[in-house]
Protein backbone atom coordinates (compact mmCIF):
# COMPACT_ATOMS: atom_id res chain seq x y z
CA UNK A 1 0.00 0.00 0.00
CA UNK A 2 2.79 2.34 0.91
CA UNK A 3 4.19 1.67 -2.94
CA UNK A 4 0.90 2.95 -4.52
CA UNK A 5 0.24 5.59 -2.33
CA UNK A 6 3.86 7.02 -3.26
CA UNK A 7 3.58 6.38 -6.83
CA UNK A 8 0.14 8.16 -7.17
CA UNK A 9 1.67 11.11 -5.26
CA UNK A 10 4.54 10.96 -7.95
CA UNK A 11 2.47 11.01 -10.90
CA UNK A 12 2.09 15.23 -11.25
CA UNK A 13 5.85 15.46 -10.35
CA UNK A 14 6.38 12.46 -13.40
CA UNK A 15 3.97 14.81 -15.52
CA UNK A 16 5.67 18.02 -14.71
CA UNK A 17 9.31 16.65 -15.02
CA UNK A 18 8.85 15.40 -18.35
CA UNK A 19 7.36 18.65 -19.60
CA UNK A 20 10.73 20.74 -18.33
CA UNK A 21 13.00 17.94 -19.08
CA UNK A 22 11.55 16.27 -21.98
CA UNK A 23 14.12 14.22 -23.97
CA UNK A 24 11.54 13.89 -26.79
CA UNK A 25 9.44 16.36 -29.46
CA UNK A 26 5.99 17.36 -28.17
CA UNK A 27 3.49 16.29 -31.09
CA UNK A 28 3.76 18.15 -34.27
CA UNK A 29 6.95 20.08 -33.51
CA UNK A 30 10.46 20.00 -34.40
CA UNK A 31 12.39 20.98 -31.57
CA UNK A 32 15.98 18.81 -30.66
CA UNK A 33 15.55 15.41 -29.08
CA UNK A 34 18.46 15.81 -27.16
CA UNK A 35 18.12 16.65 -23.06
CA UNK A 36 20.40 16.09 -20.24
CA UNK A 37 18.06 13.66 -19.01
CA UNK A 38 15.21 11.88 -21.12
CA UNK A 39 12.70 12.41 -17.86
CA UNK A 40 13.35 13.09 -14.26
CA UNK A 41 14.45 9.82 -12.46
CA UNK A 42 12.49 9.15 -9.54
CA UNK A 43 14.65 9.24 -5.89
CA UNK A 44 13.79 7.22 -3.47
CA UNK A 45 13.27 3.54 -4.11
CA UNK A 46 9.87 2.07 -5.14
CA UNK A 47 10.09 -1.20 -3.07
CA UNK A 48 12.67 -3.62 -2.72
CA UNK A 49 13.12 -7.38 -3.24
CA UNK A 50 13.33 -7.86 0.71
CA UNK A 51 9.61 -7.09 0.72
CA UNK A 52 8.58 -10.61 0.63
CA UNK A 53 10.94 -11.32 -2.17
CA UNK A 54 14.28 -12.64 -2.73
CA UNK A 55 16.67 -11.81 -5.37
CA UNK A 56 18.63 -13.75 -6.92
CA UNK A 57 23.06 -13.56 -5.71
CA UNK A 58 24.98 -10.65 -7.49
CA UNK A 59 28.14 -12.20 -9.24
CA UNK A 60 31.23 -12.09 -7.24
CA UNK A 61 33.12 -8.78 -8.34
CA UNK A 62 29.74 -7.13 -9.37
CA UNK A 63 28.75 -4.50 -9.65
CA UNK A 64 31.26 -2.06 -10.78
CA UNK A 65 31.15 1.37 -11.19
CA UNK A 66 31.58 3.63 -13.83
CA UNK A 67 31.96 7.84 -13.55
CA UNK A 68 29.28 9.80 -15.06
CA UNK A 69 28.51 13.52 -15.69
CA UNK A 70 26.17 15.10 -13.49
CA UNK A 71 24.04 16.09 -16.29
CA UNK A 72 24.31 13.10 -19.17
CA UNK A 73 24.26 8.97 -17.92
CA UNK A 74 25.53 6.05 -19.31
CA UNK A 75 22.90 2.98 -20.75
CA UNK A 76 23.81 -0.35 -21.96
CA UNK A 77 25.31 -3.31 -21.31
CA UNK A 78 26.67 -5.81 -23.90
CA UNK A 79 27.73 -9.29 -22.94
CA UNK A 80 29.78 -11.17 -25.56
CA UNK A 81 32.83 -14.04 -25.31
CA UNK A 82 35.36 -11.53 -27.16
CA UNK A 83 38.33 -13.72 -26.48
CA UNK A 84 36.10 -17.49 -27.22
CA UNK A 85 37.47 -18.46 -23.86
CA UNK A 86 33.82 -19.64 -23.12
CA UNK A 87 32.72 -17.18 -20.85
CA UNK A 88 31.41 -13.77 -21.29
CA UNK A 89 33.31 -10.46 -21.04
CA UNK A 90 31.12 -7.46 -19.98
CA UNK A 91 31.14 -3.96 -22.17
CA UNK A 92 29.80 -1.04 -21.24
CA UNK A 93 30.64 3.09 -21.82
CA UNK A 94 29.75 5.78 -19.64
CA UNK A 95 29.75 9.83 -19.73
CA UNK A 96 33.37 9.94 -18.31
CA UNK A 97 34.10 9.28 -21.92
CA UNK A 98 35.65 6.11 -21.15
CA UNK A 99 34.67 2.19 -22.54
CA UNK A 100 35.24 -0.61 -20.50
CA UNK A 101 35.45 -4.42 -20.70
CA UNK A 102 35.65 -6.45 -18.08
CA UNK A 103 36.24 -10.17 -17.59
CA UNK A 104 32.88 -12.28 -15.93
CA UNK A 105 34.47 -11.56 -12.74
CA UNK A 106 34.66 -7.82 -12.61
CA UNK A 107 38.37 -7.43 -13.49
CA UNK A 108 39.02 -5.47 -16.47
CA UNK A 109 40.36 -7.29 -19.69
CA UNK A 110 44.37 -5.64 -20.59
CA UNK A 111 44.47 -2.35 -22.65
CA UNK A 112 40.84 -1.07 -20.87
CA UNK A 113 39.42 1.68 -19.69
CA UNK A 114 39.90 3.16 -23.37
CA UNK A 115 38.79 7.04 -23.48
CA UNK A 116 36.97 7.46 -26.39
CA UNK A 117 36.91 11.53 -26.53
CA UNK A 118 33.68 12.24 -25.43
CA UNK A 119 30.54 10.77 -23.76
CA UNK A 120 29.32 7.57 -24.33
CA UNK A 121 25.22 7.40 -23.42
CA UNK A 122 24.31 4.18 -25.58
CA UNK A 123 24.98 0.80 -25.72
CA UNK A 124 27.78 -1.04 -27.98
CA UNK A 125 27.49 -3.37 -31.07
CA UNK A 126 30.10 -6.48 -31.10
CA UNK A 127 30.87 -8.17 -34.37
CA UNK A 128 33.93 -9.74 -36.51
CA UNK A 129 34.27 -6.55 -39.00
CA UNK A 130 37.86 -7.67 -40.48
CA UNK A 131 37.52 -11.15 -40.92
CA UNK A 132 39.90 -12.30 -38.40
CA UNK A 133 37.95 -14.69 -36.13
CA UNK A 134 37.93 -12.11 -33.42
CA UNK A 135 35.33 -9.76 -32.36
CA UNK A 136 35.36 -6.13 -32.36
CA UNK A 137 34.02 -3.28 -30.51
CA UNK A 138 31.65 -0.61 -31.84
CA UNK A 139 30.74 2.67 -30.29
CA UNK A 140 28.64 5.99 -30.83
CA UNK A 141 30.13 8.99 -29.12
CA UNK A 142 28.32 11.98 -27.86
CA UNK A 143 31.00 14.10 -29.51
CA UNK A 144 29.94 12.79 -33.20
CA UNK A 145 32.13 9.57 -33.80
CA UNK A 146 31.89 6.38 -34.45
CA UNK A 147 34.93 3.79 -32.72
CA UNK A 148 35.79 0.74 -32.92
CA UNK A 149 38.31 -1.27 -30.74
CA UNK A 150 39.96 -4.46 -31.06
CA UNK A 151 38.99 -7.14 -27.86
CA UNK A 152 42.91 -5.98 -26.83
CA UNK A 153 41.82 -2.24 -26.46
CA UNK A 154 43.58 -1.28 -29.86
CA UNK A 155 41.89 0.80 -32.51
CA UNK A 156 40.35 -1.11 -35.58
CA UNK A 157 42.21 0.16 -38.80
CA UNK A 158 39.98 2.75 -40.46
CA UNK A 159 38.22 4.39 -37.80
CA UNK A 160 36.71 6.62 -35.77
CA UNK A 161 34.75 8.02 -38.92
CA UNK A 162 32.20 11.27 -38.51
CA UNK A 163 28.34 9.81 -37.61
CA UNK A 164 26.59 13.29 -37.28
CA UNK A 165 25.19 12.24 -33.98
CA UNK A 166 25.72 14.57 -30.87
CA UNK A 167 23.08 12.89 -28.44
CA UNK A 168 22.42 10.04 -26.58
CA UNK A 169 20.96 6.27 -26.40
CA UNK A 170 21.59 6.02 -30.16
CA UNK A 171 23.22 3.10 -30.88
CA UNK A 172 25.17 1.61 -33.93
CA UNK A 173 23.77 -1.59 -35.70
CA UNK A 174 25.79 -4.37 -37.55
CA UNK A 175 24.06 -6.02 -40.49
CA UNK A 176 26.00 -7.92 -43.19
CA UNK A 177 24.24 -5.84 -46.22
CA UNK A 178 26.36 -7.49 -49.18
CA UNK A 179 26.47 -11.09 -47.74
CA UNK A 180 30.37 -11.42 -48.22
CA UNK A 181 30.32 -12.37 -44.58
CA UNK A 182 31.52 -9.48 -42.43
CA UNK A 183 28.86 -7.03 -41.14
CA UNK A 184 28.43 -3.68 -42.19
CA UNK A 185 28.49 -0.82 -39.71
CA UNK A 186 24.91 1.60 -39.71
CA UNK A 187 23.87 4.40 -37.92
CA UNK A 188 21.45 7.55 -38.05
CA UNK A 189 22.75 10.72 -37.35
CA UNK A 190 20.77 13.85 -37.95
CA UNK A 191 18.65 13.41 -41.12
CA UNK A 192 21.11 11.04 -42.86
CA UNK A 193 21.79 7.38 -42.62
CA UNK A 194 25.27 6.17 -42.89
CA UNK A 195 27.15 3.19 -43.64
CA UNK A 196 30.48 1.95 -43.79
CA UNK A 197 31.75 -0.96 -44.52
CA UNK A 198 34.38 -2.81 -41.84
CA UNK A 199 37.52 -0.42 -42.47
CA UNK A 200 36.14 2.43 -42.49
CA UNK A 201 35.22 2.78 -46.57
CA UNK A 202 31.64 4.39 -47.11
CA UNK A 203 29.55 1.94 -48.17
CA UNK A 204 27.64 2.89 -52.08
CA UNK A 205 24.86 4.29 -52.31
CA UNK A 206 25.07 6.03 -48.81
CA UNK A 207 24.99 8.26 -46.73
CA UNK A 208 21.18 8.68 -47.25
CA UNK A 209 18.83 11.65 -46.74
CA UNK A 210 15.76 10.72 -44.87
CA UNK A 211 12.37 12.74 -43.97
CA UNK A 212 14.13 14.14 -40.59
CA UNK A 213 16.45 13.37 -37.64
CA UNK A 214 16.79 10.35 -36.78
CA UNK A 215 15.51 9.62 -33.33
CA UNK A 216 16.37 5.77 -32.90
CA UNK A 217 18.77 3.22 -33.12
CA UNK A 218 18.62 1.65 -36.37
CA UNK A 219 17.07 -1.65 -37.35
CA UNK A 220 17.90 -4.05 -40.22
CA UNK A 221 16.37 -7.13 -41.22
CA UNK A 222 14.16 -8.43 -44.90
CA UNK A 223 10.75 -6.66 -45.01
CA UNK A 224 10.13 -7.09 -48.26
CA UNK A 225 10.54 -11.01 -48.54
CA UNK A 226 13.05 -10.81 -51.56
CA UNK A 227 16.13 -12.23 -49.04
CA UNK A 228 17.70 -9.15 -49.15
CA UNK A 229 18.11 -6.79 -45.77
CA UNK A 230 16.63 -3.15 -45.45
CA UNK A 231 17.46 -0.66 -43.20
CA UNK A 232 15.01 0.87 -41.21
CA UNK A 233 14.99 4.37 -39.45
CA UNK A 234 12.36 6.29 -37.28
CA UNK A 235 12.34 9.81 -37.71
CA UNK A 236 11.62 13.66 -35.95
CA UNK A 237 8.97 13.91 -38.66
CA UNK A 238 6.69 11.23 -37.41
CA UNK A 239 8.35 8.86 -40.43
CA UNK A 240 9.41 5.34 -40.83
CA UNK A 241 12.05 5.26 -43.48
CA UNK A 242 12.94 1.65 -45.26
CA UNK A 243 16.37 1.69 -47.07
CA UNK A 244 17.32 -0.93 -49.49
CA UNK A 245 21.11 -1.50 -49.49
CA UNK A 246 21.75 0.46 -52.68
CA UNK A 247 20.56 3.02 -50.31
CA UNK A 248 17.16 3.91 -52.32
CA UNK A 249 14.04 3.95 -50.51
CA UNK A 250 11.62 0.71 -50.39
CA UNK A 251 9.16 1.47 -53.13
CA UNK A 252 5.92 2.72 -51.41
CA UNK A 253 7.97 3.87 -48.55
CA UNK A 254 8.63 6.38 -45.93
CA UNK A 255 5.19 5.63 -44.08
CA UNK A 256 3.80 8.89 -43.03
CA UNK A 257 2.51 7.86 -39.17
CA UNK A 258 2.48 11.75 -38.02
CA UNK A 259 3.45 11.39 -34.19
CA UNK A 260 6.55 12.12 -32.29
CA UNK A 261 9.70 10.11 -31.62
CA UNK A 262 12.27 9.59 -29.04
CA UNK A 263 15.17 7.06 -28.80
CA UNK A 264 12.81 3.78 -30.03
CA UNK A 265 13.98 1.86 -32.62
CA UNK A 266 11.46 0.30 -35.41
CA UNK A 267 10.95 -3.71 -34.38
CA UNK A 268 11.46 -6.43 -37.38
CA UNK A 269 9.42 -9.47 -36.81
CA UNK A 270 6.64 -11.90 -39.14
CA UNK A 271 3.78 -10.25 -36.73
CA UNK A 272 0.96 -11.77 -38.84
CA UNK A 273 2.63 -15.15 -39.69
CA UNK A 274 2.79 -14.95 -43.35
CA UNK A 275 6.31 -16.00 -43.63
CA UNK A 276 7.40 -12.18 -44.84
CA UNK A 277 8.64 -9.94 -41.57
CA UNK A 278 6.98 -6.74 -40.86
CA UNK A 279 7.57 -3.49 -39.78
CA UNK A 280 6.71 -1.72 -36.28
CA UNK A 281 7.11 1.67 -34.91
CA UNK A 282 5.61 3.43 -32.08
CA UNK A 283 5.08 7.10 -31.31
CA UNK A 284 3.12 9.52 -29.38
CA UNK A 285 0.71 12.45 -28.90
CA UNK A 286 2.92 14.13 -26.22
CA UNK A 287 0.41 14.34 -22.93
CA UNK A 288 -2.50 12.31 -24.46
CA UNK A 289 -1.47 8.60 -26.05
CA UNK A 290 1.10 6.63 -27.85
CA UNK A 291 0.27 4.71 -30.96
CA UNK A 292 2.32 1.25 -32.20
CA UNK A 293 1.56 0.91 -35.90
CA UNK A 294 2.45 -2.04 -38.01
CA UNK A 295 3.29 -2.37 -41.49
CA UNK A 296 4.09 -5.04 -44.43
CA UNK A 297 6.74 -4.62 -46.77
CA UNK A 298 4.28 -3.81 -48.62
CA UNK A 299 3.45 -0.17 -46.78
CA UNK A 300 -0.06 -2.04 -45.83
CA UNK A 301 -1.03 -1.57 -42.57
CA UNK A 302 -1.45 -5.30 -40.33
CA UNK A 303 -5.05 -5.75 -39.25
CA UNK A 304 -5.58 -4.86 -35.68
CA UNK A 305 -3.30 -2.16 -36.00
CA UNK A 306 -2.15 0.66 -35.32
CA UNK A 307 -2.65 0.35 -31.35
CA UNK A 308 -3.42 3.31 -29.35
CA UNK A 309 -3.27 3.39 -25.82
CA UNK A 310 -3.44 6.20 -23.02
CA UNK A 311 0.50 7.66 -22.39
CA UNK A 312 1.95 10.49 -22.48
CA UNK A 313 4.91 9.69 -24.28
CA UNK A 314 7.29 6.55 -24.41
CA UNK A 315 10.76 5.70 -24.76
CA UNK A 316 10.18 1.99 -25.28
CA UNK A 317 11.37 -0.17 -28.09
CA UNK A 318 8.32 -2.71 -29.09
CA UNK A 319 9.38 -5.87 -28.30
CA UNK A 320 8.52 -9.24 -29.79
CA UNK A 321 8.51 -12.86 -28.13
CA UNK A 322 6.66 -16.22 -29.03
CA UNK A 323 5.94 -16.19 -24.86
CA UNK A 324 3.16 -18.62 -24.93
CA UNK A 325 4.80 -21.20 -27.18
CA UNK A 326 1.95 -21.60 -29.90
CA UNK A 327 3.51 -20.20 -32.85
CA UNK A 328 2.52 -16.75 -32.81
CA UNK A 329 3.93 -13.83 -31.65
CA UNK A 330 3.09 -11.33 -29.23
CA UNK A 331 3.82 -7.64 -28.52
CA UNK A 332 5.01 -5.67 -25.34
CA UNK A 333 5.38 -2.14 -24.85
CA UNK A 334 5.63 0.70 -22.10
CA UNK A 335 4.08 3.71 -20.95
CA UNK A 336 5.34 7.19 -18.90
CA UNK A 337 2.91 8.63 -16.40
CA UNK A 338 -0.63 7.16 -17.03
CA UNK A 339 -2.03 5.85 -14.08
CA UNK A 340 -2.10 2.79 -12.44
CA UNK A 341 -1.10 1.06 -15.20
CA UNK A 342 1.54 1.17 -17.98
CA UNK A 343 3.29 -1.28 -19.40
CA UNK A 344 1.30 -2.97 -22.02
CA UNK A 345 0.93 -6.46 -23.96
CA UNK A 346 -1.07 -7.45 -27.05
CA UNK A 347 -1.26 -10.45 -29.66
CA UNK A 348 -0.38 -10.55 -33.06
CA UNK A 349 -3.73 -9.04 -34.11
CA UNK A 350 -3.88 -6.05 -31.68
CA UNK A 351 -6.01 -7.57 -28.82
CA UNK A 352 -4.81 -6.86 -25.49
CA UNK A 353 -3.39 -10.48 -23.57
CA UNK A 354 -5.61 -11.78 -20.67
CA UNK A 355 -4.09 -9.94 -17.25
CA UNK A 356 -2.05 -7.01 -19.37
CA UNK A 357 -1.27 -3.98 -18.66
CA UNK A 358 0.26 -4.00 -15.65
CA UNK A 359 1.89 -0.84 -13.74
CA UNK A 360 5.55 -1.12 -13.78
CA UNK A 361 6.47 2.84 -12.56
CA UNK A 362 5.21 6.44 -12.78
CA UNK A 363 7.80 6.89 -15.21
CA UNK A 364 8.72 3.62 -17.06
CA UNK A 365 11.26 4.65 -19.69
CA UNK A 366 13.16 1.35 -20.31
CA UNK A 367 12.51 -1.76 -22.73
CA UNK A 368 11.80 -4.90 -21.81
CA UNK A 369 13.30 -8.66 -22.37
CA UNK A 370 11.34 -12.04 -22.82
CA UNK A 371 13.53 -14.51 -21.28
CA UNK A 372 12.35 -18.30 -19.51
CA UNK A 373 13.91 -17.35 -16.29
CA UNK A 374 12.57 -20.35 -14.34
CA UNK A 375 12.76 -22.82 -17.31
CA UNK A 376 9.21 -24.07 -16.87
CA UNK A 377 8.67 -23.64 -20.55
CA UNK A 378 7.04 -20.08 -21.15
CA UNK A 379 8.16 -16.60 -20.84
CA UNK A 380 8.63 -14.39 -18.44
CA UNK A 381 9.37 -10.44 -19.34
CA UNK A 382 11.27 -8.49 -17.31
CA UNK A 383 12.00 -4.40 -17.45
CA UNK A 384 13.84 -1.89 -15.03
CA UNK A 385 12.02 1.10 -13.24
CA UNK A 386 13.14 4.62 -13.13
CA UNK A 387 14.05 4.89 -9.83
CA UNK A 388 17.35 4.96 -7.78
CA UNK A 389 17.82 3.42 -6.39
CA UNK A 390 15.19 0.57 -8.41
CA UNK A 391 13.83 -2.84 -9.33
CA UNK A 392 14.05 -4.65 -12.31
CA UNK A 393 10.24 -5.99 -12.39
CA UNK A 394 9.49 -9.80 -14.07
CA UNK A 395 6.22 -10.75 -15.06
CA UNK A 396 4.46 -13.92 -16.00
CA UNK A 397 2.45 -14.21 -19.60
CA UNK A 398 -0.63 -13.66 -17.82
CA UNK A 399 0.89 -10.63 -15.80
CA UNK A 400 1.39 -11.78 -12.72
CA UNK A 401 4.62 -11.30 -11.08
CA UNK A 402 7.39 -13.91 -11.30
CA UNK A 403 9.64 -15.62 -9.25
CA UNK A 404 12.89 -14.08 -8.32
CA UNK A 405 11.69 -10.76 -8.92
CA UNK A 406 12.15 -7.78 -8.52
CA UNK A 407 15.39 -7.53 -8.20
CA UNK A 408 17.45 -4.51 -6.46
CA UNK A 409 19.05 -2.64 -8.32
CA UNK A 410 21.35 0.35 -8.09
CA UNK A 411 19.84 3.12 -10.09
CA UNK A 412 17.18 4.39 -12.69
CA UNK A 413 17.06 2.31 -15.67
CA UNK A 414 16.19 4.93 -18.49
CA UNK A 415 16.12 4.31 -21.85
CA UNK A 416 17.94 0.70 -21.61
CA UNK A 417 17.18 -2.85 -20.98
CA UNK A 418 18.62 -5.44 -19.22
CA UNK A 419 21.11 -8.35 -20.84
CA UNK A 420 20.93 -11.92 -20.45
CA UNK A 421 24.01 -14.66 -21.19
CA UNK A 422 25.89 -17.37 -19.22
CA UNK A 423 28.35 -14.78 -18.04
CA UNK A 424 30.70 -16.92 -16.14
CA UNK A 425 30.31 -19.96 -18.49
CA UNK A 426 28.51 -22.39 -15.33
CA UNK A 427 25.74 -23.40 -17.46
CA UNK A 428 23.25 -21.05 -15.95
CA UNK A 429 21.67 -17.71 -16.76
CA UNK A 430 22.61 -14.29 -16.13
CA UNK A 431 21.21 -11.08 -15.95
CA UNK A 432 23.37 -7.84 -16.42
CA UNK A 433 22.18 -3.79 -16.03
CA UNK A 434 23.78 -0.59 -15.94
CA UNK A 435 22.32 1.86 -14.22
CA UNK A 436 22.08 5.87 -14.35
CA UNK A 437 24.29 6.08 -11.34
CA UNK A 438 27.03 4.34 -13.60
CA UNK A 439 26.89 0.79 -11.86
CA UNK A 440 27.06 -2.18 -13.80
CA UNK A 441 25.37 -5.48 -12.31
CA UNK A 442 25.42 -8.92 -12.85
CA UNK A 443 22.59 -11.38 -11.01
CA UNK A 444 23.37 -14.85 -11.74
CA UNK A 445 19.70 -17.04 -11.81
CA UNK A 446 19.75 -21.13 -11.07
CA UNK A 447 18.21 -21.77 -14.28
CA UNK A 448 19.65 -23.31 -17.02
CA UNK A 449 21.39 -21.13 -19.82
CA UNK A 450 20.30 -22.25 -23.06
CA UNK A 451 19.64 -20.14 -26.65
CA UNK A 452 16.17 -21.85 -26.90
CA UNK A 453 14.80 -19.91 -23.70
CA UNK A 454 15.57 -16.48 -24.54
CA UNK A 455 12.88 -14.89 -27.07
CA UNK A 456 14.36 -11.09 -26.74
CA UNK A 457 17.96 -11.30 -24.72
CA UNK A 458 18.63 -7.41 -24.69
CA UNK A 459 18.41 -4.00 -25.81
CA UNK A 460 17.42 -4.16 -29.47
CA UNK A 461 17.33 -7.53 -29.16
CA UNK A 462 20.99 -9.16 -30.12
CA UNK A 463 24.51 -7.90 -29.75
CA UNK A 464 24.17 -6.38 -33.50
CA UNK A 465 21.45 -4.42 -32.53
CA UNK A 466 18.91 -5.86 -35.27
CA UNK A 467 15.75 -4.88 -33.63
CA UNK A 468 15.05 -7.95 -35.64
CA UNK A 469 12.71 -11.36 -33.71
CA UNK A 470 14.21 -14.15 -34.72
CA UNK A 471 17.86 -12.82 -35.67
CA UNK A 472 20.72 -14.87 -34.69
CA UNK A 473 24.45 -13.39 -34.79
CA UNK A 474 26.22 -15.22 -37.63
CA UNK A 475 28.97 -17.42 -35.93
CA UNK A 476 27.03 -19.82 -34.18
CA UNK A 477 25.91 -22.72 -36.07
CA UNK A 478 22.98 -24.70 -35.12
CA UNK A 479 23.39 -26.90 -32.63
CA UNK A 480 26.20 -25.63 -30.49
CA UNK A 481 24.55 -24.18 -27.36
CA UNK A 482 26.22 -23.11 -24.22
CA UNK A 483 26.81 -25.46 -21.58
CA UNK A 484 23.52 -27.25 -20.43
CA UNK A 485 24.06 -28.09 -16.80
CA UNK A 486 27.03 -28.40 -14.48
CA UNK A 487 29.46 -30.85 -15.46
CA UNK A 488 32.83 -31.48 -14.74
CA UNK A 489 34.33 -32.35 -18.62
CA UNK A 490 34.72 -29.17 -19.88
CA UNK A 491 36.28 -27.95 -23.21
CA UNK A 492 39.00 -25.24 -22.23
CA UNK A 493 39.84 -24.02 -25.44
CA UNK A 494 42.30 -24.09 -28.07
CA UNK A 495 45.87 -22.89 -28.75
CA UNK A 496 46.91 -21.39 -31.06
CA UNK A 497 43.75 -19.57 -32.36
CA UNK A 498 44.02 -18.40 -35.16
CA UNK A 499 46.16 -20.90 -36.28
CA UNK A 500 47.92 -22.08 -39.40
CA UNK A 501 49.08 -25.47 -39.65
CA UNK A 502 47.83 -26.88 -36.31
CA UNK A 503 45.97 -26.20 -32.73
CA UNK A 504 45.66 -28.07 -29.77
CA UNK A 505 42.70 -28.41 -28.02
CA UNK A 506 42.37 -29.13 -24.40
CA UNK A 507 39.51 -30.06 -22.10
CA UNK A 508 38.73 -31.65 -18.55
CA UNK A 509 38.70 -35.46 -18.88
CA UNK A 510 36.74 -37.99 -16.83
CA UNK A 511 37.46 -41.65 -16.46
CA UNK A 512 34.17 -43.47 -17.43
CA UNK A 513 32.75 -40.34 -19.15
CA UNK A 514 32.26 -41.19 -22.65
CA UNK A 515 32.66 -37.74 -25.31
CA UNK A 516 33.18 -37.00 -28.85
CA UNK A 517 35.25 -34.31 -30.36
CA UNK A 518 33.69 -32.65 -33.91
CA UNK A 519 35.28 -30.19 -36.16
CA UNK A 520 32.22 -28.06 -37.47
CA UNK A 521 32.48 -25.09 -40.39
CA UNK A 522 30.55 -22.28 -39.94
CA UNK A 523 26.98 -24.01 -41.14
CA UNK A 524 27.49 -26.43 -38.68
CA UNK A 525 28.64 -29.27 -40.54
CA UNK A 526 30.62 -32.07 -39.33
CA UNK A 527 34.00 -31.58 -41.05
CA UNK A 528 36.33 -34.14 -38.91
CA UNK A 529 35.50 -36.53 -35.51
CA UNK A 530 38.25 -36.68 -33.03
CA UNK A 531 38.47 -39.21 -30.40
CA UNK A 532 38.79 -37.33 -26.66
CA UNK A 533 40.39 -39.99 -25.00
CA UNK A 534 43.13 -37.89 -23.30
CA UNK A 535 43.23 -34.08 -22.46
CA UNK A 536 44.19 -32.65 -25.03
CA UNK A 537 44.51 -33.73 -29.02
CA UNK A 538 45.99 -31.89 -32.29
CA UNK A 539 44.07 -31.04 -35.15
CA UNK A 540 45.96 -31.03 -38.00
CA UNK A 541 43.22 -28.75 -39.89
CA UNK A 542 42.61 -31.62 -42.59
CA UNK A 543 38.96 -32.83 -42.73
CA UNK A 544 38.11 -36.81 -42.32
CA UNK A 545 39.55 -37.27 -46.00
CA UNK A 546 42.63 -35.53 -44.98
CA UNK A 547 42.36 -33.09 -46.95
CA UNK A 548 43.54 -29.69 -45.81
CA UNK A 549 40.49 -27.22 -44.70
CA UNK A 550 39.83 -23.70 -46.24
CA UNK A 551 40.72 -20.53 -44.31
CA UNK A 552 38.01 -19.47 -42.23
CA UNK A 553 35.82 -20.05 -39.19
CA UNK A 554 35.48 -23.10 -37.43
CA UNK A 555 34.13 -25.04 -34.02
CA UNK A 556 35.55 -27.38 -32.47
CA UNK A 557 32.16 -29.68 -30.25
CA UNK A 558 32.44 -31.33 -26.99
CA UNK A 559 29.91 -33.86 -26.76
CA UNK A 560 28.62 -36.45 -24.46
CA UNK A 561 25.82 -39.20 -24.09
CA UNK A 562 24.06 -37.45 -21.86
CA UNK A 563 23.40 -34.72 -24.78
CA UNK A 564 25.39 -32.02 -22.87
CA UNK A 565 27.17 -29.85 -25.79
CA UNK A 566 30.16 -27.61 -25.27
CA UNK A 567 31.69 -25.28 -27.99
CA UNK A 568 34.88 -23.25 -28.85
CA UNK A 569 35.24 -21.13 -31.86
CA UNK A 570 38.67 -21.44 -34.00
CA UNK A 571 39.83 -19.61 -36.86
CA UNK A 572 42.41 -21.30 -39.35
CA UNK A 573 44.61 -18.45 -41.40
CA UNK A 574 45.89 -18.35 -45.35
Amino acid sequence: MQRECRVLGLLLLGLMTIWIGGGGARAGSVAPIDAPEPGAWLSGAAGSAAEGFRSPPMLPGWPQTMGTQVLYKPTGVVLADLTWDGDCEVIAGSTDNLIRAWNHDGTLLPGWPVNVGGAVQSKAAVGDLDGDGDQEIVFSTRAGQIRIYHHTGAPLAGWPQSSGLTYGYISPTLYDLDADGIPEVTIGGGSNVRVWRGDGTVFPGFPKAVSGNVTGTLSAGDITGDGVPEILAVTLAGTLEAIQVDGQSVPGWPMSFGLSTSYASATIGDLDGDGIRDALVVGYQFGSYTRIHAYRGTGASLPGFPITYPSVQTYACPVLADGDGDGDLELWNGGKVNGPANFYAWDHAGAALPGWPVYADANLEGSCIVVDFDADGMMEIAVGDNYTPGLILGFEMDGAGAADFPIDKPGASGPNAPEVADVDGDGDLDLAMTSTTGDVAIWGFSSAYAPASVEWGGWFHDNWNTSQFGFVVPGNPAGIEGIAGETPLRLLGAAPNPFQSQTAIRFSSVPGRVARLEILDSAGRAVRVIPAERGSVLWDGRDASGRAVAPGVYFVRLSEESGTKQAVRLVRLR
